[in-house]
């Protein structure tokens, strides 16, 4: 009796003295879950992954993974298409505290608890078109709990993480500090989830209308040279819808501290005149001058480009006016649902900083609620109405602007 009381002792003074460490790798995505299977009209292949720039050499955990769990939207035969995680934001780490306390006034026996997280954004190209035809984001978390003369901090971090309502989150707990394969595991099912889930949302929307390759793109654009200005006199017709409704007469490109297009347009004589028409001209020649843009600037971002028509004049039958692209990148998006306020943090261009603030400002509702821009806290209500606050240029490129709605 008394040898198996001191082999309980011997055990539990071994397991005191030994302490433990307990960590939960999540990756939560942000697209809605609506439990819908994942099934697409074409399938695709991937062929890179990078982060910020630097392709990552071994992805086959996540091809695999891709493959494995969404056979309706990835096969090896089907049209290649890369990822790339473009920039990180809300990068937090919190915990500290608990060193000094329950952790250091414990003598380790509590644990200490330390909570570390990014979210990345994650552009997807397909066919080898340079710009993104989806973007997304995607928030990494790793929490660790650790105990020097206890095994407590195993009771810590295992159960699911919390999220939003209609978000999915992969999760995985492990007593190893850097467990990279449960590290991936999580950010490969995350990946492919909201690959599949954008890649499906692109086709339903039209943008991939072929099921070997060619990407929609628009038609016209000013051509590519380093010589500027651009006059561009040949008329070249432009289609939607497979209906075409007007000539490019003109256009020129100007970069004089922004960038900008004057042009000219006319209607075919087939089209008739009504502001529905217009309303779809500006839409198609806006994504046009986009394109155009981008394939100029080497590592713009079609999501990233919001282009406002200073001028927009109509007459017998001709259009003529002057269009501005502003490259803004929304860095961070907070809304409290509570005091229904908000919080926008954008990237802009210093050269057209008076422009793109005007243009905020005027169109804050149509960038709060845009479909490439990730909401990190609360809910926009579909009908509220938009007010202005405070506003603040930080950096010299950084503009903050407080807004609330009701």
């Amino acid at each position: 009796m008394e040898m198996k009381a001191l082999r309980t002792v011997v055990v539990v003074f071994f397991v005191l003295s030994s302490g433990c460490t307990h960590v939960r790798y999540a990756s939560v995505p942000n697209v809605l879950d609506t439990g819908q299977p994942l099934r697409t009209e074409n399938c695709y292949k991937l062929v890179e992954y990078s982060k910020l720039g630097n392709k990552q050499g071994d992805s086959r955990m996540l091809w695999s993974t891709m493959e494995h769990e969404y056979p309706g939207v990835f096969r090896s035969d089907g049209i290649p298409f890369s990822l790339q995680e473009t920039g990180y934001k809300n990068i937090e780490l919190s915990g500290i505290w608990t060193f000094f306390f329950p952790y250091l006034c414990s003598c380790g026996i509590l644990p200490m608890l330390l909570h570390n997280e990014h979210t990345a954004t994650v552009e997807v190209k397909v066919d080898g078109n340079h710009n993104a035809i989806a973007n997304f984001d995607i928030r990494y978390m790793k929490d660790t709990a650790f105990t020097c003369y206890s095994p407590f901090a195993l009771f810590c971090y295992g159960g699911r993480p919390s999220t939003q309502p209609l978000q999915k989150v992969y999760w995985g707990s492990t007593t190893s500090e850097n467990n990279t394969w449960l590290k991936n595991k999580t950010e490969s099912k995350a990946l492919a989830f909201a690959t599949a889930v954008k890649l499906k949302e692109v086709e339903s929307s039209g943008g991939i209308n072929k099921r070997n390759l060619d990407v929609q793109t628009p038609v016209t654009h000013a051509k590519k040279t380093p010589h500027l200005p651009i006059r561009q006199s040949a008329p070249k017709k432009v289609r939607h819808e497979q209906k075409t409704l007007y000539d490019v007469v003109s256009i020129e490109r100007k970069m004089d501290g922004d960038f900008s297009y004057r042009f000219e347009l006319k209607l075919m004589e087939n089209v008739e005149w009504s502001l529905n028409t217009l309303k779809t001209i500006k839409y198609d020649f806006r994504k046009n001058i986009k394109d155009d843009y981008s394939e100029s600037f080497v590592g713009s971002s079609v999501a990233s480009l919001f282009v406002e028509f200073s001028s927009f004049c109509f007459r017998d039958g001709t259009i003529t006016g002057r269009a501005v692209v502003m490259n803004m990148i929304v860095k961070s998006m907070n809304y409290d649902p509570l005091s229904r306020t908000g919080h926008l943090s954008v990237l802009v261009n210093a050269n057209q900083f008076e422009e793109t603030r005007k243009w905020i400002r005027k169109n804050i509702e149509t960038l709060a609620r845009d479909k490439n821009i990730a909401l990190v806290t609360g809910e926009i209500p579909p009908a509220a109405k938009f007010y202005l606050g405070r506003e603040e240029l930080k950096d010299g490129n950084v503009l903050e602007i407080e807004f609330k709605t009701e």
